[in-house]
């Protein structure tokens, strides 16, 4: 969708990832990629026709729901 800002995986964390903000597995972006819990994210966000700006997160299971449901089985 052309609303959902870019994401992408990357392979050293700006912070140790037990810093960073999460995103859920169970969000349609992780889903959709397919990354595992402990994958560190980078999502470019515009603001205003600004240079994008660069946000981490880190994907964690969530309690409950799909991928929680998947990730025990």
């Amino acid at each position: 969708h052309a609303l959902v800002p870019h994401h992408e995986r990357v392979a050293e964390a700006p912070a140790p990832p037990d810093k960073l903000p999460k995103i859920l597995d169970t969000d349609s972006v992780a889903q959709y990629h397919g990354w595992p819990v402990g994958t560190v994210v980078r999502v470019w966000r515009h603001f205003g026709g600004h240079e994008p700006v660069p946000y981490f997160r880190v994907v964690a299971l969530a309690t409950g729901g799909v991928g929680a449901a998947a990730a025990i089985s």
